[in-house]
């Protein structure tokens, strides 16, 4: 392995050091299961000797990476360095549960284990299923999404007791871990089904393209053409770490991976540590947002809505641009009014050479592109992408073969794939509560009644529960939850299907960079060694046309190719670009041919005053986008005026304000 391609690797804070022993039953376990993902995508065939119906594999996944949760991620810090002899029985558990329910997975469907009696031994092994996943998904995901999901999966054993559109069937506690463990609703429902079948190709493939260098490549190129740029080093964050999130689908792990890296040379060319981690936050966590791969929820979306992936990706590609364009405007716009200049030329990588050495990275890329949104070969494409990556990265050089550097693909795939099995499996028995009550449809009407018919308060009152959820839950289980319970209520109300589900994934997203978790922000405010809330006041400015975008796409869905007219969509889209720019720069008190925009009274009112006028072309209101139009250009014909005669109150005199003040947080 190349020591570029460590530089850009993945830091897991809790991931377990293992012994060679243990690596080498991660491996095992590792392989077997990708090797057992290979044949279900490529030959089914293979399988049927072996009797491996779809339910069989699912159970065999299931306990593979089960038993890796156990293996590498510890249960408590104390155990980072070795696995005691507890983690290795519950790995043994879960493992032999897997294969229990592997070999009677026909007499499981046969006799109704799910919903009628099982046997004593059966209901055993329910239970102890049951919470294998809740202790695997407080080692991965944390305490409270543990606890979530634990009160969440009762949930039929009091629904009963619930008030109001809560309220639901009330089901033992016996019959209810019965129906997570083995009705295919669940714990193995679409959740870990998406991931056996499709996902697990893009997550092998995300591994190799890291392990091979291509995080490096990404960054090396973004320097190559934005870094001698005005503010050239937050550009590259912004590139490098947007695609690199593409591939990781995890915000957190983005910022510790590629943070370590953009933040300190933010810092260095002259961005405030608060604005730097504010930079990183927003570009690390939007990139699960940018297809084609947009990590697990752009999957489980597709399936969801029973539509070719094809349609989430190209669906995502202008919201996804939107926003990274206002955050390339904010730091253009403070880079201007600092005057902090982009990165001498001799210091940056020659874009020649870059795209010399890192063509694989594009031509794999494309075809991966090419396949998902043509061919719509999603898994089957995902994997021999990433075989093509092994074998240019090996004839190329780029991989230095090793049984160290093998060892550690393999177990960096393993811990993707465990990681992300014990979440899908968790978020699969929220799921299965909802429907094992039936109150998706209760809760659906009472959102529409306490809604009413009203599409702002509708929309509103969805956003605020879609920031809740996503600041308690992971981005995939925040979804999946409100896909399930929200979503109904909003495609009843008139709205597309495919706008109100990127509704609701942005609004989840969101929470990552929202006060006062904001978990993306902190992470990055660690590394800046940047106070936590001024970084988090910083990340919120600079995604303030994140907060309209999902507003914006769900009631003009023709922004998402939805319904498609080539007219419909540059009246949309131009408005849109506009309004973004103006607010991007007003919000950083900047505009070009003015200059700098003081932080006094009168210019904070101007400033304020523009950005509603550019939110104004966004409400679907012919007089009041006039409003905003007119607020727009009084706003800039008065600074444009104040500028030219030296109105000191509005406009610095010279059009930069390096010479005036130092960079402020939250200026």
């Amino acid at each position: 392995m190349t020591a570029n391609a460590r530089a850009v690797a993945p830091r897991t804070p809790h991931a377990r050091r293992i012994s060679v022993f243990w690596q080498g039953v991660a491996c095992v376990l590792t392989g077997a299961g990708v090797l057992v993902g290979l044949s279900i995508v490529f030959n089914p065939g293979l399988l049927r000797p072996l009797q491996l119906s779809v339910d069989r594999y699912l159970f065999l996944v299931l306990g593979i990476f089960l038993a890796l949760v156990f293996l590498l991620f510890p249960g408590r810090a104390r155990d980072l360095r070795r696995v005691p002899w507890y983690d290795a029985a519950l790995a043994g558990l879960a493992l032999a549960i897997g294969l229990y329910l592997v070999w009677n997975a026909r007499q499981i469907n046969a006799g109704g284990w799910a919903l009628a009696r099982a046997p004593d031994f059966v209901v055993a092994v329910g239970v102890g299923l049951w919470l294998l996943v809740l202790e695997a998904a407080r080692r991965t995901t944390g305490n409270v999404f543990a606890g979530i999901i634990l009160v969440v999966s009762l949930y039929p054993s009091y629904a009963g007791a619930m008030p109001g559109p809560l309220r639901g069937f009330d089901i033992p506690f016996v019959d209810t871990v019965r129906f997570h463990a083995f009705s295919g609703q669940s714990i193995t429902g679409d959740p870990l089904r998406v991931l056996g079948t499709i996902l697990m190709g893009f997550l092998v493939f995300g591994v190799v393209l890291q392990h091979t260098g291509g995080g490096q490549f990404f960054a090396d190129l973004a320097g190559a053409l934005l870094g001698p740029v005005r503010g050239g080093t937050a550009k590259v964050a912004i590139v490098a770490s947007g695609a690199f999130g593409m591939l990781s689908g995890s915000g957190v792990s983005n910022v510790l991976s590629t943070g370590t890296v953009t933040i300190p040379a933010m810092k260095q060319s002259g961005f405030t540590p608060a604005f730097a981690a504010g930079v990183e936050a927003n570009a690390a966590n939007g990139g699960t947002l940018v297809p084609p791969v947009m990590g697990a929820t752009a999957f489980l979306m597709a399936t969801i809505l029973e539509e070719p992936y094809s349609v989430v990706a190209l669906a995502a590609v202008v919201p996804a641009l939107l926003f990274y364009y206002s955050l390339f405007v904010q730091l253009d716009a403070y880079a201007a009014r600092y005057g902090i200049r982009g990165v001498e030329r001799a210091a940056i990588p020659a874009l020649r050479q870059t795209l010399r050495t890192g063509w694989p990275y594009l031509l794999t890329l494309g075809l991966l592109v090419s396949a998902v949104l043509q061919l719509r070969a999603d898994a089957d494409a995902a994997f021999v992408c990433a075989g093509v990556l092994l074998v240019a990265g090996t004839l190329g050089g780029r991989i230095r073969w090793s049984l160290r550097s093998a060892v550690e693909l393999v177990i960096r795939s393993g811990r993707v794939l465990a990681e992300l099995t014990s979440q899908l499996a968790a978020v699969g028995m929220l799921i299965g509560s909802l429907y094992l009550t039936g109150s998706v449809a209760s809760f659906t009407s009472g959102i529409i009644h306490f809604g009413g018919t009203d599409v702002v308060t509708l929309l509103a009152l969805a956003a605020v529960v879609s920031l809740i959820l996503g600041t308690g839950l992971p981005d995939t289980a925040a979804y999946i939850f409100l896909a399930v319970m929200l979503a109904p209520a909003l495609v009843a109300q008139g709205f597309d299907p495919v706008a109100v589900h990127f509704f609701i994934l942005y609004w989840s997203n969101i929470a990552d960079v929202t006060p006062p978790v904001a978990i993306a922000v902190t992470a990055a405010a660690g590394i800046a060694q940047a106070p936590a809330m001024a970084s988090m006041w910083e990340a919120t400015r600079l995604a303030a046309v994140k907060y309209l975008l999902p507003f914006y796409f769900v009631l003009n869905p023709v922004l998402l190719f939805r319904g498609f007219e080539p007219v419909a969509f540059a009246q949309t889209l131009v408005p849109a670009v506009i309004g973004i720019t103006v607010a991007a720069y007003a919000l950083q008190g900047y505009l070009p041919g003015v200059g700098v925009v003081t932080a006094s009274r009168a210019g904070l009112a101007v400033r304020a005053a523009m950005t509603v006028g550019a939110l104004l072309l966004a409400v679907p209101a012919p007089a009041l986008q006039a409003g905003g139009w007119l607020v727009m250009a009084v706003g800039y014909g008065l600074l444009w005026v104040a500028g030219r005669r030296g109105w000191r109150m509005l406009v610095a005199v010279n059009r930069t304000a390096s010479h005036l003040v130092q960079p402020q947080d939250g200026a």
